[in-house]
């Protein structure tokens, strides 16, 4: 027993040494102690340090912000779509008219301003019969507001054109009459043309609203057999065109 207690005893003994030596009074003393004035200078370093890693992060977020918009101050921009209109303009008309037109166009926009090329390509029909075709074309002033969503206004001009018409004689013999005197119709418009574009980087996505009115006039007919034939009474009536075109474009 007593050999059982010396042996409990060395061994409690031995594992306080053991104790003391991780004690954290003598952790805590090994650390060598700095002063009040050291401990604030330290923190105030790295708060300056931090503060000039925010400044150099807003300057990197700013520089590539102003490179994109530099990116997107010219953009390129084609867009094409179908218009078809049925109709009878008049009552004596017993056959429906029926005009498809193609139109395409083709922006240059540089920041807020721009310019644009419109042609024209349509058929019309009477019926079942082809009586008319024509192409015009024309030019754009373009207004450009926002981004990267931007809305471009535009006020379509008209160059030149030309159509030709099949009319039937009183012998039902066919003829053919042009004509390349064009007049338009903007009933008080300013605008009539709207352009909805998408910038990303590089590309443009371009959705378009256009608005056309326009007609021929003083037709002349070019077969020998045309001398008592007026074709001026052949003048067109106007037809208010609505077309949606869809496009591409790309940011330089």
């Amino acid at each position: 027993m007593k050999l059982t207690s010396l042996l409990i005893s060395m061994l409690v003994f031995f594992m306080s040494g053991v104790m003391c030596l991780f004690s954290t009074s003598e952790v805590f003393a090994q650390v060598p102690q700095t002063k009040r004035g050291d401990q604030d200078s330290f923190l105030k370093n790295i708060r300056s340090k931090k503060r000039n890693n925010d400044l150099q992060k807003a300057r990197r977020a700013k520089g590539r912000s102003s490179k994109s918009n530099k990116e997107r101050n010219l953009s390129l921009i084609f867009n094409s779509g179908y218009s078809n209109l049925d109709s009878t303009p008049h009552r004596s008309f017993s056959e429906t008219i029926f005009i498809k037109t193609k139109v395409n166009n083709l922006q240059l926009i540089y920041k807020w301003f721009g310019l644009g090329l419109n042609q024209y390509l349509g058929i019309k029909y009477t019926g079942d019969t082809l009586d008319k075709e024509f192409k015009i074309n024309g030019y754009q002033f373009l207004l450009n507001v926002g981004d990267p969503l931007s809305l471009t206004f535009g006020r379509n001009f008209y160059t030149n054109g030309i159509a030709r018409r099949i009319e039937s004689g009183t012998d039902s013999q066919k003829y053919f009459i042009k004509s390349e005197d064009i007049e338009t119709e903007n009933p008080g418009l300013f605008f009539n043309s709207i352009t909805l574009n998408i910038h990303f980087k590089f590309l443009v996505f371009s959705v378009s609203h256009n608005y056309t009115s326009f007609y021929f006039k003083k037709y002349r007919c070019d077969d020998a057999f045309c001398e008592d034939i007026d074709p001026s009474s052949f003048d067109d009536q106007s037809y208010p065109t609505e077309t949606y075109l869809v496009g591409i474009g790309f940011n330089f």
